[in-house]
């Protein structure tokens, strides 16, 4: 996961603004850009550097986490008590069931592929769903079969 973690970071700081649209935010194109801005036109880092020029704040991905939150509150999260922790967190939910935290900078899984390779190798995160050969993936897929098995054939 550290791995993981660091390419994904690298990646995030070299990618241009058209991978990071494509990467985190899908078919959006640069609309959540405009979007973040009208929010937090007046707060934000770039407002408090404009004060404080030699003491800027960085937070390279504010932006970006900013556009993801607000999405986020869109995408129907439902509160969840951890059952390790007992915390309350917000997740979302598959057509199955399993339980997925919100999408943030390191919880959203890249699907996409480039020359032929996927980049599943920077996710942070990665249900065991997803996990070829866990037992998890295995029930998922059971839980597929069940709710396709229901579905009625078209005339």
């Amino acid at each position: 996961m550290r791995d993981a973690f660091f390419n994904r970071l690298f990646l995030l700081l070299a990618a241009s603004p058209k991978v990071v649209n494509t990467l985190l935010f899908g078919n959006l194109g640069d609309e959540w850009r405009t979007e973040v801005w009208t929010e937090n036109k007046h707060d934000g880092p770039f407002f408090q550097n404009g004060f404080y020029p030699l003491e800027p704040m960085i937070d390279p991905f504010w932006a970006i986490r900013s556009g993801l939150e607000m999405y986020a509150n869109d995408a129907g999260l439902e509160d969840y008590i951890e059952p390790k922790s007992g915390k309350s967190i917000r997740v979302k939910r598959d057509f199955t069931g399993a339980v997925a935290p919100a999408d943030n900078l390191y919880t959203t899984i890249f699907e996409q592929k480039v020359r032929n390779n996927d980049l599943l190798g920077l996710s942070c995160y990665m249900p065991d769903w997803r996990i070829p050969g866990h037992g998890a993936e295995q029930e998922h897929r059971a839980k597929l079969d069940e709710l396709l098995a229901e579905l009625e054939p078209l005339p």
